[in-house]
């Protein structure tokens, strides 16, 4: 079953669970795998360490904020 059915159809279950987790994450018990971040704008690079192996975690793209000058001269996504 799946989480988004447990807490649907269990509420107290999976509320006890995530406890359960959260607390086990504090203690040091559970250690999830830290994410590896990418700007939006080093695709290829964020493809090629997926490709590679080179990630641990998640892979992440990031859009950086825009400078006025930047959004200015962007009108179109085309």
């Amino acid at each position: 079953m799946l989480w988004g059915e447990v807490r649907k159809r269990e509420p107290a279950l999976a509320s006890r669970l995530a406890q359960e987790i959260r607390d086990w994450w504090r203690e040091g018990r559970l250690r999830p795998l830290e994410a590896t971040a990418f700007d939006f704008a080093r695709l290829p690079e964020a493809l090629a360490a997926l490709a590679q192996r080179r990630t641990r975690g998640k892979a992440i793209l990031t859009m950086s904020p825009m400078s006025p000058t930047e959004r200015a001269g962007s009108s179109s996504l085309a």
